[in-house]
Formats: C-alpha cells, sequence, structure tokens
C-alpha cells in the first residue's frame, strides 16, 4: 500500500467515526416560558403597555441553559436549548401575563413595541435568571414603570424562587412561574401610576 492510499484510508476511517459519533448524540430539545397569570376581567378603561427588551446578564443570555451548581460554578446543558432567544422570551412572557392580569389587550413586547407611544413603558433589568440544579428556578430583576401621563416612575425589585422538580420540562415549568411573580409586581405598579395622558 503506497502512502497515498494510506492517507486515503485513515482520511476515510475518520470521517465514519466521525457520523458514527455525531448519529450518537441524542437530538437536542427545546424550550419556551409560557404565560401563567390567569385571565382577568377587562379593565373599564383602556391603554396600552410596550415591555421593552429586558436587560440579561451574559451569563444566561445564551442558547442553553445554565444550571446553577454553587457560587462558583455553572453548567451548559447542551441538549437543552431555548426555542427563541431569552430575552425575547421573558419579554413576551411578561406581556402576556400583564395584558392578562390588567385585563388589557393592547400589551407589546419589543420588538413589537418599539414604534409605538403606549400608555406605560416597561424597563426591566435582569440580575439573575437560572436554575439551581436539581432544586429551583430563581429570577432576581429590578423594573421600571413610566407613565405618559407624567408623574415619578415606579421602580421596583422582584425576587422570585420557584421549586423545579427533576426534569428540565419542570425546571422551565418553575421559571415561567418565576416570571409570573416579575408580571405580577409589574402589573401592580402600573395600577398605582397616573391614568390617561397630559
Amino acid at each position: 500500500m503506497n502512502s497515498r492510499s494510506g492517507l486515503r484510508r485513515v482520511a476515510g476511517i475518520g470521517v465514519v467515526g466521525l457520523l458514527a459519533a455525531c448519529a450518537s448524540s441524542p437530538p437536542a430539545t427545546f424550550y419556551t416560558l409560557s404565560a401563567t397569570a390567569p385571565p382577568g376581567a377587562a379593565a373599564g378603561r383602556a391603554f396600552s403597555v410596550a415591555v421593552d427588551a429586558p436587560a440579561l446578564p451574559a451569563l444566561v443570555d445564551r442558547p442553553q441553559l445554565v444550571l446553577r451548581q454553587d457560587d462558583n460554578r455553572v453548567t451548559l446543558d447542551e441538549q437543552h436549548r431555548w426555542a427563541e432567544p431569552l430575552r425575547n422570551g421573558l419579554g413576551r412572557v411578561v406581556a402576556e401575563n400583564l395584558s392578562r392580569l390588567l385585563g388589557q389587550p393592547q400589551v407589546v413586547a419589543y420588538p413589537h413595541g418599539a414604534g409605538i407611544d403606549p400608555d406605560y413603558r416597561v424597563q426591566i433589568d435582569v440580575q439573575r435568571f437560572d436554575l439551581e440544579s436539581g432544586d429551583a428556578a430563581t429570577l432576581d430583576a429590578v423594573w421600571t414603570v413610566r407613565a405618559a401621563a407624567g408623574g415619578s416612575p415606579r421602580t421596583g425589585s422582584t425576587r422570585a424562587r420557584q421549586e423545579a422538580g427533576k426534569t428540565r420540562e419542570s425546571a422551565v415549568a418553575a421559571m415561567s412561574r418565576a416570571a409570573g411573580t416579575l408580571s405580577a409586581d409589574v402589573a401592580a405598579a402600573i395600577r398605582s401610576l397616573p391614568a390617561g395622558r397630559r
């Protein structure tokens, strides 16, 4: 066997081995957050709300689910991923929850709310949104609600911790419930702000 045919044979074996390794890798599973607030009664007055894209820590602003092992160590779960960017999913779910909680159909999330002039604008800065391995989902966020009618904005913080269960499905459901707690806090702030415009 000459050197050229030997190289071709070795390369062929390498390709077969690589294909076999790829074939044995389990397929990725994709997840989305979901709204958890129960539908509410329609409000007595109509108003609009825009939820800006939440600011997320770089640690969790990635396709993989992030599992916190301890204070200084995390694991990226390559086989369990978000079906959409997490910032988009969180903004969408907060908007859906607010629509239900406030009884308002005109609640939109970025980018759909980027070009409108809403009665209320919501900004969310997430400090932490991850899974404690095999334990709980934790969401820490500060948020601000501004009214077009003027007055001082409402600023607050939310710390939500939800038991996650043993499966990735139950963990993502826990993250959805944590987002629901954030939404309820924001909805309460919107109700406390002045109605109408100047």
